[in-house]
């Protein structure tokens, strides 16, 4: 695995979390509140507890979880983001595919796990679609089918299994990427909170 990220060339289509932007908005709308209620009734001592810097890492927990994981289909290769680490695997690379609750990725002698599924027609998550190219290979003639006819189905598994060949022309490794402004910001807030925790922590009686 190779840590410098190429961004794709071309992005063709996305698929997200259900609901997870809706989610994320809907908790920040939340935290908002909070800190604006504890604001106006503490002031600036509600500064000095735990509430403000919980609530921005429950805030920060739901965007990593919920708003940034995606599945990709680029050009050449799927890109995987699971929040806090964004992977690209060329089309090339993929030696077997599954996708139903998640996309399953084999390449390159190891196992990639989406957070998303990419189900035919929508962005939901859940999907009871399930497409291994290697189990429908073996299948297809049994069933009077075609392997075209099943990858139909299933867009990520289209693509590949559209674009392997001619994806070999951008390499075949896979490559990642460290969402660094996340954790640095994950970080912070964690520092802040365990700050303030141990200011707040008791010295004993004496």
């Amino acid at each position: 695995m190779v840590k410098d990220h190429r961004e794709p060339a071309k992005k063709i289509s996305t698929f997200r979390r259900h609901r997870g932007r809706q989610i994320t908005m809907a908790v920040w709308v939340v935290a908002a509140i909070g800190i604006g209620a504890d604001l106006l009734l503490n002031g600036r001592e509600a500064f000095d507890n735990v509430l403000i810097p919980w609530l921005a890492i429950i805030s920060w927990m739901v965007f990593a979880n919920a708003w940034l994981p995606r599945v990709t289909i680029a050009e050449s290769g799927l890109e995987m983001c699971n929040g806090l680490l964004t992977l690209y695997i060329p089309f090339s690379a993929i030696e077997d595919l599954q996708n139903r609750y998640k996309v399953i990725i084999k390449a390159e002698g190891k196992k990639y796990v989406s957070q998303v599924s990419a189900p035919p027609g929508s962005n939901v998550v859940g999907s009871e679609t399930y497409i291994s190219v290697l189990d429908s290979t073996r299948t297809s003639d049994d069933d009077g089918g075609s392997l075209e006819n099943l990858s139909n189905q299933d867009p990520v598994t289209t693509a590949w299994l559209n674009r392997r060949l001619a994806s070999r022309l951008h390499g075949q490794r896979v490559t990642t990427r460290w969402n660094y402004p996340t954790i640095v910001i994950g970080a912070v807030l964690m520092l802040w909170f365990f700050a303030v925790a141990l200011q707040l922590r008791p010295h004993g009686v004496s």
